[in-house]
C-alpha cells in the first residue's frame, strides 16, 4: 500500500473511534431498564413507568435529587403511582386511564421508598416495589 493510502486510513479510523465515543458518552446519561428509560437532564432525572395488571415496570435504583415519575397506564383496568418514604408521600390523582400519562414530580433523598397502585386490591396483586436512590453525582 502506498503512503498516500495510509494517510487516510488513519483519519478515517480516528473518525470512527470518535464517533464510538462520542456516542457512548451520550448514551451514559440515560438507560433503558425493562421497557423504560432513565434520562438525566441537567435540571432532573425523568423516569418512565409502566402500569399494567399487575405489575409496575420501572427501575429498582435511581439517583438522589430532583425526579420527573412520567406515568403511563398501559393496562386496561384504572392505576395510579403513589411514592412513600423519608417523609414522602406522594400520588397521582385522579387515577389513569387505559392510555393515560401524567407526570409526579419530587425530591428523593438517598434511600428506600415503597412504589404502588393503591387502587382497590392492587398491591395485594402484586403492584407493589421497593425504589433504591443512590446518592447523587455530587454526593
Amino acid at each position: 500500500m502506498s503512503p498516500m493510502k495510509h494517510l487516510w486510513i488513519a483519519p478515517l479510523a480516528l473518525t470512527g473511534i470518535l464517533a464510538l465515543a462520542l456516542g457512548a458518552s451520550c448514551a451514559s446519561s440515560q438507560g433503558k431498564i425493562g421497557t423504560t428509560h432513565v434520562i438525566r437532564t441537567n435540571e432532573d432525572t425523568v423516569v418512565e413507568v409502566n402500569l399494567k395488571e399487575y405489575e409496575i415496570d420501572m427501575p429498582d435504583s435511581i439517583p438522589a435529587g430532583p425526579v420527573t415519575f412520567k406515568v403511563t397506564n398501559i393496562g386496561h383496568h384504572d392505576h395510579t403511582f403513589r411514592i412513600e418514604g423519608k417523609g414522602i408521600d406522594q400520588k397521582i390523582d385522579p387515577n389513569l386511564k387505559e392510555g393515560q400519562t401524567k407526570d409526579l414530580h419530587v425530591t428523593l433523598t438517598a434511600g428506600q421508598y415503597r412504589i404502588t397502585c393503591p387502587v382497590g386490591p392492587h398491591v395485594a396483586m402484586g403492584m407493589r416495589r421497593t425504589l433504591t436512590v443512590t446518592p447523587g453525582a455530587g454526593a
